[in-house]
């Protein structure tokens, strides 16, 4: 958190350095469902599997520090649901996490039209948010049980990704990116309710190229 503090003094250092300051918002959404069908002589089975949807706002504030160089941070906030239910039943099973990105970034951009810009750009900074589990099933006499859990997020990210960005007028642009290759480290704790207390966690890390349609983001920009 010190590092990202340090940041913003030093932005706001470049923005007083005849930078041109812009702010932007993104946003990306994509949706995902299921369904399997088994035949086995004239009897059809149908069953649907989770409904996942993932939602993610990114307000972001850079500096133009030249034609082709510019620095700043963006602020992503991502709201992911998976929803499994069983057909013809009140169970089911619901997980929602919401999780914030601080990225600070660099991005160079090369000009292929004087409207037309494409750009690459490189994200660093830390990731902290909460998991939360419902799980909801009906008892053999007819009670409704309902088990809630929680769990902490934290990790790191550090990823490259390309886009494109259209000028409408000295203002205003449109930018947007599909996407990345990077690197990231993510870890999940759950503590335990109990007289000695204790916690669970989960760590991960990964490195490649992801494609998904959840990096596709679509961002409105104006620059002052």
């Amino acid at each position: 958190m010190k590092k990202v503090l340090i940041l913003f003094l030093l932005l706001g250092f470049v923005s007083g350095v005849n930078a041109q300051v812009w702010t932007s918002i993104e946003l990306g959404f994509n949706s995902e469902k299921t369904k399997s069908t088994t035949v086995i002589g004239t009897e059809i089975n149908e069953s649907e599997g989770p409904k996942i949807s993932n939602l993610t706002l990114a307000p972001t504030i850079g500096f133009d520090l030249n034609e082709n160089l510019c620095v700043g941070v963006v602020f992503s906030m991502t709201r992911y649901k998976e929803l499994e239910e069983e057909a013809e039943s009140i169970d089911k099973e619901t997980s929602t996490m919401s999780e914030i990105d601080i990225l600070p970034f660099v991005r160079y951009s090369a000009n292929v039209t004087d409207d037309f810009v494409v750009y690459g750009q490189l994200n660093v900074g830390p990731k902290f948010g909460k998991n939360k589990f419902v799980d909801i099933r009906e008892r053999f006499d007819g009670t409704i049980d309902t088990d809630i859990d929680e769990s902490k997020i934290s990790g790191f990210g550090a990823y490259i990704h390309p886009g494109v960005l259209y000028k409408f007028s000295d203002s205003f642009s449109m930018n947007a990116h599909f996407g990345n290759l990077g690197f990231n480290s993510r870890s999940e704790k759950v503590e335990f309710e109990s007289t000695f207390g204790g916690y669970s966690k989960d760590s991960s890390s990964s490195f490649g190229l992801d494609l998904s349609m959840s990096t596709l983001r679509f961002g409105l920009n104006i620059h002052f």
